[in-house]
């Protein structure tokens, strides 16, 4: 019989050390394209492991949540006027009177700036910000100077050229 080593069957993985090669089921749309985007080369180049899945799956979640609200904000507006209606009635007649008084915010912007502020924390403990790859090239090349060998292929991941060095 086979160990069971304690994660779901159907999700395999290179080695346990990885994050999984399939995005977990319950991410859905844009955050589970987002999640198959960056997992080879945020696994590959050793900056993420099955320990950060948490943390990625929470990245990716956020831009769903920034995209969709985005969606909702282009549909209605960033505010709505709003009415207050009187009923009056006396006797057997009813009688409205409606009036406008003020204007809201649409709740998708509130929604929107939430996830943006998330997702640029998780951005940048994942290295995935401007600034945090700045930090991780200036490390990667102090290293280098030290005589220490950097990360595989860091730097050209940053800066953009791929995984192939």
């Amino acid at each position: 019989m086979a160990k069971n080593s304690g994660r779901r069957p159907g999700r395999p993985r290179k080695n346990e050390n990885e994050l999984p090669i399939k995005p977990p089921k319950y991410l859905k749309g844009e955050a589970y394209n987002l999640f198959r985007r960056l997992r080879d080369p945020l696994t590959e180049n050793k900056l993420l492991n099955n320990l950060d899945q948490s943390l990625l799956e929470s990245f990716c979640m956020q831009y769903q949540i920034i995209r969709e609200s985005y969606a909702v904000i282009a549909e209605f507006g960033p505010v709505k006027a709003t009415t207050e209606v009187t009923i009056i009635d006396k006797g057997n007649s009813v009688k409205k009177i409606i009036k406008e008084t003020d204007f809201d915010k649409n709740p998708a912007v509130t929604a929107l700036g939430n996830a943006t502020k998330e997702f640029r924390q998780i951005a940048d403990q994942l290295g995935l910000s401007p600034k945090s790859r700045e930090e991780i090239l200036k490390s990667a090349k102090s290293d280098d100077e030290d005589g220490n060998k950097p990360k595989s292929n860091i730097i050209s991941l940053i800066k953009g050229s791929g995984t192939d060095g």
